[in-house]
């Protein structure tokens, strides 16, 4: 029985040991979160126990709980004790940084913890507001030169004050429509309206701070409106130096009104434009012209006038697709045919160019089509020997000049033989017998032609003893007994007389290529002949 009792007493002491143990050194238990708990965002034990001694030390406070109470207070008491304590905490670092930004002393942890929550939260919001408003405030209240509430003034402020006093310093502010029209905002408008004011040495109306401070429509209205000015001085002043003239200074134009203000530019930027070709063209044509001075303080209308007489009459859009003389090139072709004509000009350059179009282009092409003709028609005859009866005069005073066409036709017919059996008798070397040749019939002025290219394409046959290979070579080199073939085909020799004497006339006549046919045809030297003129020299 004593054994039994001993060795209950052991058992006893025993597991009154390891519970002494268990309560005063074993680290307890967390208590275990369930799944809902979890899900809904509560912290562990472990991590609520170890945010909240954090946040109690931060804090510089007394820790209220040891771990095995802290732990057996359950999960969600747990998660809201940690997430107090470090509400706090994260409360003064914002509210210390928030003074940093202010560069002011914050208040210790000490003081800040022993504060109503309302009075915490009060703190906190009024340096927030601070810390984002007042360096903004402060910078554009120095820049304008105005006294400005220091740091820990402007937080003591209401929340009120401390708005308007920033919207104040940074200007009124655009609106989303104002901001896509492109209306200038109280920055961009004060520094375009200082500058242009500036520059035109005239002061602004307005100081920085009620610029900056008017409505967006006052503010883009004023800057546009100093700028307009700027730029129409600067506009006025490049425009009348070109010219040499002296300008008004910036006060005095700027004393103006809109309307004077526009006139005055609009009407240097027109002298400029037509000033320097309306005295070199004047000058050119050795006329008197105004000087730049006067030509500037001419009417508008007035000063068109002097400019279109200067640079002649213009083509409309339909004479230009006709193929109408310009007036510039219409006088060239005008005075050049007349001079190499010898005849007196009907018109100055000034007169002619301010002809109508039709005058000036029927003048022109009278002029080159008269000394076209006379070429032709003095060629045919110093190919033909024979003297021309025609003077230069005449034929330009012809009204119609198709009359000397059909002249050249008919003279170009007549002498073809005459003229290749004069080229003939120069290739063989022989004086033409001209008694003879005169004496004779045109058939027997044909023959005459004939034997004397017969004799050149003998000449030429016996030198080659071949065939020839291009019947324009020798109009007579048929292959076949010359003298038999004049004989069988005098009608198809006379034709053949006549082309060669033909294309060696208009060689010799105007000796230029033939000319492009598009709406009519336009000869190299660049006059133009419509459809409705005669046919083009040189064509084939």
């Amino acid at each position: 029985m004593i054994r039994v009792f001993a060795l209950v007493w052991a058992v006893l002491l025993c597991l009154l040991s390891g519970l002494g143990r268990t309560a005063d050194g074993a680290e307890p238990s967390p208590p275990v979160r369930s799944y809902f708990e979890a899900i809904s965002g509560y912290m562990d034990a472990e991590s609520s126990w170890q945010t909240y001694i954090d946040a109690t030390n931060t804090m510089q406070q007394e820790v209220e709980y040891t771990k095995r109470d802290f732990y057996a207070m359950g999960i969600k008491t747990c998660d809201a004790t940690a997430r107090k304590a470090d509400s706090l905490r994260r409360a003064y670092e914002l509210y210390s940084g928030n003074l940093r930004v202010l560069k002011l002393e914050p208040k210790s942890v000490q003081q800040f913890a022993s504060l109503a929550i309302s009075e915490q939260n009060a703190l906190l919001e009024s340096s927030s507001d601070a810390a984002a408003r007042w360096g903004e405030y402060s910078r554009n209240m120095s820049q304008m030169g105005l006294v400005f509430h220091k740091a820990d003034a402007y937080m003591k402020l209401t929340a009120d004050k401390r708005r308007k006093l920033h919207e104040q310093a940074v200007g009124t502010q655009q609106s989303v429509y104002q901001y896509t029209s492109g209306c200038y905002d109280g920055k961009q408008g004060w520094e375009t309206y200082s500058s242009c004011r500036s520059e035109m040495g005239l002061g602004t109306d307005y100081s920085q701070f009620e610029f900056i401070n008017l409505s967006i429509d006052d503010i883009d209205r004023l800057a546009r409106s100093a700028k307009y000015e700027r730029d129409g001085y600067s506009a006025y002043r490049k425009a009348l130096r070109r010219l040499d003239i002296a300008v008004i200074e910036q006060k005095e134009f700027a004393s103006l009104t809109d309307a004077a203000q526009e006139q005055l530019v609009a009407a240097s930027l027109d002298s400029a434009a037509k000033w320097p070709d309306y005295n070199s063209n004047m000058k050119r044509m050795g006329k008197s012209s105004l000087r730049s001075k006067e030509f500037f303080q001419l009417a508008a209308v007035e000063r068109e006038q002097l400019w279109s007489r200067s640079v002649g009459t213009t083509r409309t859009s339909w004479q230009v697709t006709r193929g109408y003389y310009a007036s510039d090139d219409g006088w060239k072709a005008y005075q050049t045919s007349l001079n190499e004509l010898g005849i007196a000009l009907a018109h100055d350059e000034f007169e002619f160019i301010n002809l109508d179009i039709e005058s000036i282009d029927r003048l022109a092409r009278h002029a080159v089509e008269s000394l076209h003709l006379f070429r032709e028609l003095n060629t045919i005859h110093e190919l033909a020997r024979m003297p021309i009866p025609y003077t230069k005069t005449e034929i330009y005073e012809t009204a119609d000049l198709g009359h000397w066409q059909k002249l050249i036709d008919a003279r170009l017919q007549e002498w073809t033989p005459r003229i290749v059996y004069d080229q003939s008798c120069k290739n063989l070397g022989r004086t033409p017998d001209w008694a003879l040749f005169n004496r004779s019939s045109f058939n027997a002025q044909q023959q005459m032609a004939a034997k004397s290219q017969k004799e050149i394409s003998d000449r030429w046959w016996r030198e080659k003893k071949q065939g020839l290979t291009d019947a324009k070579d020798n109009v007579a080199g048929f292959g076949k007994n010359t003298a038999d073939f004049l004989d069988e085909n005098k009608e198809a020799v006379g034709k053949l007389l006549f082309a060669a004497a033909a294309s060696c006339v208009k060689g010799l006549v105007n000796p230029l290529p033939a000319p492009v046919e598009v709406d009519g045809y336009t000869r190299t030297d660049g006059t133009e002949v419509r459809p409705h003129t005669r046919r083009a020299p040189n064509s084939e």
